[in-house]
C-alpha cells in the first residue's frame, strides 16, 4: 500500500517503505514514524519530535494484547495490514486470524502437512508468512529466501524426508533442539525411521506401524526429518541389513514390513551415527495432525 484514499479520492495517508514500513504522512502533511521489533511487528509510532503516539503489544502468534492509538493505523503484527472489522490480517493469498493462530482459508498449494490452515508451522518466533503461501525467516524481507517451517540450514536443493513415530516425551526435545535424540533409558538404542509416512499413520489393522516403545495411555506423534540429499545417498550405500545383532556400528535397514523387496525402507540410526545424522538435517517438523493418544 502506497496511498490510502477517502471517499472523495483524496489521499488521507501515504506510506514510505524501505525493507519495511518506515513512515506515514497524513492528509495534512503530518509525518509519523514506525518502530518495529526484530520480528517486524509495529510496536510504536512516533511523531516528528520522537513522541510516542501509538503503542502495541502482541503474543507470539500476533494476537493484540494491548493497543494505544493516537492516530489511525492499519499496520501491526509482522508489519502486515490489520482489518479492524474482521480482526484478521491480510496476507495477500489468505486472511490470518491471530486469535485462533490459523488461516481462515485452506493452503491452495496443499503444503507438505495435513493441516491446511496452520500458520508458519506453529513457529511464529522464527518465521513470518507475508504471501499466505510460504513461510520465510524473520528478517529476510520481501526478497528473502522462502522456507518451510523449522528449516535451520541453508540448502538450495530440497532434501529427502524420513519419518519417526515417537512419544511426546521424545518429540518435545526433538523439536526444541531440532535434532534426533539419543535413545531413552531402557529403550532400543537404534532410532528407527522410515521413508513411508503412510506406514506410520495407517491403523495397525491396515498394516500400520505400532511403536511399542510408546506406552499405552500416553501421547504419540510423527516427526518429519528432512535430510541433505547427499547424506541420504550415503545412508543408502552404507546401511547394512538388519540381522538381529545389536553390535553393528553402521546404520541398519530393512524393507517395509520386512519383505525382500518394497517401495519404502526403514533405517535404524545407530548411536555412533546419531551426530552425523543431526549435522545433515535441513528441517525438523512435528506433524501435528498425527498427534494421538495411544
Amino acid at each position: 500500500m502506497v496511498n490510502e484514499l477517502d471517499e472523495e479520492w483524496s489521499a488521507k495517508a501515504s506510506y514510505v517503505r524501505g525493507h519495511e514500513l518506515l513512515a506515514q504522512v497524513d492528509g495534512l502533511g503530518g509525518a509519523y514514524y514506525y518502530l518495529n521489533n526484530q520480528h517486524g511487528d509495529v510496536v510504536h509510532i512516533t511523531n516528528r519530535l520522537g513522541g510516542i503516539v501509538n503503542s502495541y503489544e502482541y503474543d507470539a502468534f500476533g494476537h493484540t494484547l494491548s493497543a494505544t492509538e493516537g492516530i489511525p493505523n492499519r499496520f501491526r503484527y509482522a508489519g502486515e495490514q490489520f482489518d479492524p472489522v474482521t480482526q484478521q490480517y491480510y496476507l495477500r493469498a489468505r486472511f490470518y486470524n491471530p486469535v485462533i493462530a490459523r488461516f481462515t482459508q485452506e493452503d491452495e498449494y496443499r503444503g507438505d502437512g495435513l493441516n491446511l490452515y496452520v500458520y508458519v508451522g506453529n513457529n511464529p518466533i522464527r518465521y513470518v508468512d507475508p504471501s499466505g503461501y510460504s513461510s520465510q525467516n524473520v528478517g529476510c524481507g520481501g526478497g528473502g529466501k522462502k522456507e518451510g517451517p523449522y528449516r535451520r540450514n541453508e540448502n538450495e536443493n530440497e532434501g529427502v524426508k524420513i519419518y519417526r513415530k515417537m512419544s511426546m516425551e521424545e518429540a518435545v526435545p526433538t523439536i526444541d533442539q531440532e535434532k534426533l535424540q539419543p535413545a531413552l533409558p531402557g529403550k532400543n538404542p537404534e532410532k528407527w525411521t522410515t521413508t513411508s509416512l503412510d506406514k506410520l499413520t495407517a491403523p495397525e489393522s491396515m498394516g500400520g506401524f505400532t511403536n511399542y516403545g510408546v506406552n499405552k495411555g500416553t501421547v504419540e506423534v510423527v516427526v518429519e526429518f528432512e535430510l541433505k540429499s547427499q547424506y541420504f545417498e550415503y545412508i543408502q550405500k552404507t546401511a547394512v541389513p538388519q540381522r538381529g545383532s545389536k553390535k553393528s556400528p553402521n546404520i541398519r535397514y530393512h524393507y517395509e514390513g520386512l519383505p525382500k523387496k518394497g517401495e519404502h525402507i526403514n533405517y535404524g540410526i545407530t548411536p555412533s551415527e546419531l551426530e552425523t545424522f543431526n549435522d545433515n538435517l535441513i528441517n525438523v517438523k512435528m506433524l501435528e495432525d498425527t498427534i494421538k493418544k495411544k
